[in-house]
C-alpha cells in the first residue's frame, strides 16, 4: 500500500463517484483502492498556511517611500475584497445592489487611504504617484 498525493477522477471507492470523471484532489490514500488515478507527488504535503492562500499579498517593487508601501498594501486588500465580493455576487449569495454598495464603499475607503498617505508631501512627489 503506497501512499502519494493524487487526483482521482471519480472512479475510486473513496470518492463513489459515478464514471463521469468528476475531478477530486485529495491529501493521502491507499493506492489499492483506485481503479484510476494520476499520481502527483509522493512527497509530504507542506504545511499550509490558510491565510496565505487566502489574502495572498504580492511583494512591492515600485519605488520606496513608506506612503508608497503602505498605499500598495491598501490597494491590494481593495482588489482581493472586490474579488471574493464579485465571487459571491455572481454565486448568487448577496445581490448586485448589494455588491455594488460594497465596492463602494472599499473604493471611498482606498481613495481615503489614498488622500490621507499622500496629503503631506511635496507636489512633485504626489505627481509622481497619481493613480487617477
Amino acid at each position: 500500500m503506497v501512499k502519494a498525493l493524487y487526483i482521482c477522477w471519480g472512479y475510486c471507492e473513496k470518492c463513489r463517484l459515478p464514471g463521469s470523471g468528476n475531478l477530486k484532489i485529495f491529501d493521502t490514500l491507499d493506492l489499492v483502492l483506485l481503479k484510476r488515478a494520476i499520481v502527483v507527488s509522493e512527497s509530504p504535503k507542506p504545511e499550509f498556511d490558510k491565510q496565505k492562500f487566502l489574502f495572498p499579498i504580492s511583494a512591492y517593487h515600485g519605488p520606496f517611500t513608506p506612503q508608497n508601501l503602505a498605499f500598495n498594501a491598501n490597494l491590494q486588500e481593495f482588489a482581493q475584497r472586490v474579488s471574493y465580493i464579485c465571487g459571491l455576487e455572481t454565486g448568487g449569495k448577496i445581490t448586485s445592489d448589494e455588491a455594488y454598495n460594497q465596492i463602494k464603499a472599499l473604493w471611498k475607503q482606498l481613495k481615503k487611504s489614498r488622500e490621507l498617505l499622500f496629503a503631506n508631501l511635496p507636489p512633485e512627489e504626489e505627481n509622481s504617484s497619481d493613480i487617477d
